[in-house]
């Protein structure tokens, strides 16, 4: 369908069959993207199997980005996500982020580091 073989990630599959996506008209095309939700479910899967500290603060990054910066209310997100991986592993995944990484994240963003603190617990909720 797509020309290669897509990434080995279960949760992509509900873009297209879950119909889990939106679509954008950008750079005078039309583009069609997974929603916020299941980029989120992706990174907290990812996130926990990093073996490398960079890749992980990237995935923390990311994640916070998603929650900071979506244009879904953070209910609808949380819905959403709870629906797809289960609020036990969602909030498994956010215990696991040590103080050091919520600093390392803060000073690779130049924000603060109560601010990705304070964003990720609300997911969490």
């Amino acid at each position: 369908m797509f020309g290669f073989v897509p990434v080995d990630e279960p949760l992509l599959s509900q873009v297209f069959a879950g119909k889990r996506l939106v679509s954008r008209e950008e750079f005078g095309a039309k583009l069609v993207l997974p929603r916020p939700a299941v980029l989120l479910a992706t990174k907290l899967n990812s996130v926990s199997n990093r073996d490398k500290e960079h890749k992980r603060i990237k995935d923390i990054a990311d994640i916070y980005g998603l929650v900071w910066y979506s244009d879904d209310e953070l209910g609808d997100l949380r819905t959403e996500l709870f629906a797809m991986i289960g609020r036990e592993k969602v909030a498994s995944v956010l215990s696991s982020f040590r103080e050091e990484d919520y600093s390392a994240v803060a000073r690779n963003l130049g924000t603060e580091k109560i601010e990705v603190s304070n964003a990720l617990s609300e997911l969490k909720s």
